[in-house]
């Protein structure tokens, strides 16, 4: 699922929720007069010289529902978009412009079998429509132009809601099960999807001790926690544990600061393979660096590679009794990520409305919630009466919240009809009339011009869908919180095939003269069917485990990664290296997403994995490739070939083909191993640290020509220093410090895929002829769009 805000300006690929500037009213979930309102409203911020920022899709979808705004506002002060909702007597505009948007997102798999829900992003009071019902749209599409909320310009209601069927696909559990905060864990969390942070409860007794334990089994028994507690684990390079109250009035409160590890995640896979080799031999049987690596960046296992019972995870702490070792793998520990909507972060479902049917809040949840925001007893009692003054003393909280109270209405998940369904316009509306207001207008001219103004902004004609997704998010939280996700849709990965790529290559002219010559060619479609995309788009859920596994799941990482895997492929075409048969290496050539290559590596690799392999053959076959790579009238004899070394046992030899990842292989390996070994390889070379660094982009412009050497014209492609080093670390090493770019083949034809990557994984704009970043997509290629 990728997913972004309304507003993109920033020419950046970073989190810029910051950004998103809210509007004054329009709050979530209900507004100043305890109405439940389906969403927020944002004001469109300024893009540079450009005016007020464009309103754009948050994700891939399909338009299911527009409503046209007035060419302008109205004049007619009797209009009933005018209407005097802070001024009274003053006439202020509303613009009724509407856009519903469907989308289908991917969020992991059971299995093989793909896990997604349906949820909807609705965009109110736009001044102008860009887009058209029964309309695809694509993440980052233009939507409209925000328009006015009572004469505030540039003003835009957003809203996220799903039904109940989808709401429990997306929890992994019913809404009324979701656990309440302090209520003690059972089970880990939810293994079909995971994303994001890593939340570990520990419950009283739980072994802790004073200083570093130098083992990771069996640690002779210490002091023990007298309190559970929660733990949060976080990687961004550095890894960071946060620990919270888990009972009692503090529950949820943060003990302490963070605790960094410096390094913690760049380290990780050297880490897991201290930890591995620390044991002794006869545990070394039952274990693997694989299994100790999940272990420390997910809290478990989940996938098959070994590690052994009772494996201790000792992190340090902060804790009510000071800074402590805890075994985050003790007996009675729980693992949860993001992907459960941990109440520990605050999140709740709301479905305690007793008159569901108006718009009004009768929760009794929120209305408890916001009476307790006085600090006084006796004005929490009165917020609490049904009364003119209660009311107001219930919603004051609500139009200036502390940063406790805000918080908290972002983690909440509610349950309401949406306000713009006026096919029961008396039901939900009616109670309106026992306000003060409009219940001392004897003349009920105050009602019927709300009345008016209310129908002019809803409809009797919404989708029958949308009226059903009555479960609502906080949009920007929502957002915030599904951008941790990144497991990337079927059309998602589609879209990272780029149309066109430059490849360094040679042409023979009519002359019969060969050249050096920069080449413009098209990349085959999705719909050109062949056994190697198929073999691929086969492979896309493996590849998201992979990702996810090895933290390449941020947009920077994701498309170093990709702008290396595709070009290596051959755009998506084949886990063998191009002329395999002919190379003096084979049969250790390159397989895989990122082409494993020689001994060592494929060897390296098996060991990680928890695999027994001779050592002594390693160093035979790795000396015979050193021979081959520093003589060359040695490689025409292909010293490497399995005749040479009839000691290789037939399972090595499936070993090293399950990275050919042929779907037919009735070896479970096959479908795991051509990602996985990539993803090994990416960390063991540091593309993490390297994809870290920030991209600074160059526009490259090159002459290009066709095959016969025929001019192409003028194309181009985008480079960064950040992906030149991750894509040497990954091809050739000894280069990577080139400021140049010099010394590898292929980087151009890598840069094709990188920007198309960029453009499809995040938000980070690209140069153009002026070296201004204003190019949302690498000029002279088409998307991929169905």
């Amino acid at each position: 699922m990728l997913i972004s805000y309304p507003f993109i300006i920033d020419s950046t690929h970073a989190d810029h929720s910051e950004t998103i500037r809210y509007a004054f009213g329009g709050h979530y979930p209900v507004n100043s007069f305890m109405e439940w309102h389906n969403g927020i409203h944002l004001n469109a911020p300024v893009d540079g010289d450009k005016g007020y920022a464009p309103l754009r899709a948050i994700a891939d979808g399909k338009v299911i529902y527009t409503v046209e705004p007035d060419p302008s506002p109205s004049d007619n002060p009797d209009h009933p978009q005018n209407y005097a909702a802070y001024c009274e007597g003053h006439a202020e505009w509303t613009d009724k412009g509407m856009v519903i948007l469907e989308h289908m997102a991917e969020i992991g798999a059971n299995g093989d079998t793909p896990v997604s829900f349906t949820f909807y992003s609705v965009y109110m009071h736009l001044k102008s429509l860009a887009v058209k019902q029964g309309q695809r749209v694509y993440r980052k599409d233009k939507l409209g132009e925000a328009g006015q909320i009572y004469s505030q310009l540039a003003h835009v209601h957003v809203e996220i809601c799903m039904d109940e069927a989808n709401l429990t696909t997306l929890l992994g559990q019913a809404p009324d099960a979701l656990p309440a905060l302090g209520q003690a864990p059972t089970r880990s969390g939810r293994t079909d999807v995971v994303f994001g942070s890593t939340y570990v409860y520990l419950p009283a007794g739980t072994p802790v001790h004073a200083r570093q334990p130098t083992t990771h089994m069996a640690t002779p028994s210490g002091a023990t926690l007298p309190a559970p507690l929660w733990v949060k684990l976080d990687y961004e390079g550095d890894a960071h544990l946060t620990t919270y109250h888990a009972t009692g009035e503090h529950a949820g409160e943060v003990i302490g600061t963070k605790v960094a590890e410096r390094r913690g995640e760049y380290a990780l896979h050297k880490e897991a393979d201290k930890r591995h080799k620390s044991l002794a031999e006869s545990q070394q049987a039952q274990s693997s660096p694989s299994g100790w690596y999940e272990l420390l960046r997910f809290g478990r296992v989940l996938g098959s590679d070994p590690l052994p019972a009772g494996a201790e995870h000792w992190r340090c702490i902060h804790t009510s009794q000071g800074l402590l070792w805890a075994n985050l793998n003790a007996p009675g520990t729980f693992q949860f990520s993001d992907a459960d909507f941990p109440a520990i972060m605050g999140w709740q479902c709301i479905q305690d409305d007793d008159n569901p049917l108006d718009q009004r809040c009768d929760s009794k949840t929120l209305r408890e919630l916001f009476a307790r925001q006085h600090v006084r007893m006796e004005d929490r009692k009165r917020a609490l009466e049904r009364t003119d003054e209660g009311l107001r003393k219930l919603a004051s909280p609500i139009l200036t919240p502390s940063d406790s109270l805000a918080d908290k209405l972002k983690h909440l998940i509610c349950k309401f009809p949406s306000e713009f369904d006026q096919g029961t316009f008396e039901a939900r509306y009616g109670h309106i009339k026992d306000l003060p207001h409009y219940r001392n207008d004897k003349t009920d001219k105050s009602w019927e011009a709300l009345e008016a103004h209310i129908k002019a902004l809803t409809r009797t004609d919404l989708p029958e869908a949308y009226k059903h997704a009555q479960w609502h998010f906080h949009p920007i939280a929502f957002i915030q919180h599904m951008r941790k996700c990144m497991w990337l849709g079927v059309e998602e990965f589609k879209q990272l095939l780029p149309s066109h790529a430059i490849r360094s290559g040679t042409v023979t002219d009519a002359n019969g003269i060969v050249q050096n010559r920069l080449l413009w060619e098209g990349v085959a479609g999705w719909d050109k069917v062949s056994t190697g995309r198929t073999t691929s788009l086969a492979h896309r859920i493996p590849l998201n485990r992979t990702l996810r596994k090895y933290g390449l799941n941020s947009p920077l990482r994701m498309a170093a990664f990709f702008g290396n895997a595709v070009q290596e492929t051959s755009w998506l075409n084949s886990f063998s290296e191009i002329g395999a048969s002919n190379k003096y290496y084979t049969p250790w050539h390159g397989r895989g997403f990122l082409q494993l290559t020689n001994p060592a590596n494929y060897f390296d690799y098996w060991r990680f994995r928890g695999r027994k392999v001779d050592a002594a053959l390693g160093t035979r076959l790795q000396a015979a490739f050193n021979d081959m790579y520093k003589h060359k009238e040695k490689q025409a004899l292909k010293l490497l070939k399995d005749e040479n070394f009839p000691e290789i046992p037939q399972q090595m030899k499936d070993w090293r083909d399950d990275l050919l990842g042929s779907p037919d292989n009735s070896r479970l390996d096959s479908m795991n191993a051509p990602s996985d070994s990539a993803g090994w390889y990416a960390v063991k070379n540091q593309l993490q640290e390297y994809a870290d660094a920030p991209h600074i982009l160059e526009r490259i412009v090159v002459n290009t020509t066709d095959l016969k050497g025929n001019p192409t014209g003028r194309h181009l492609y985008y480079r960064s220093n950040s992906f030149w080093q991750v894509s040497a670390s990954v091809n050739r090493p000894a280069v990577r410090n080139h400021s140049d770019y010099s010394g590898m083949n292929g980087f151009d034809s890598r840069c094709s895929a990188y920007g198309v990557a960029l453009a499809v994984l995040s938000e980070m704009r690209l140069p153009d002829s002026e070296g201004k970043l204003s190019i949302e997509y690498p000029e002279g290629y088409k998307p991929r769009r169905p």
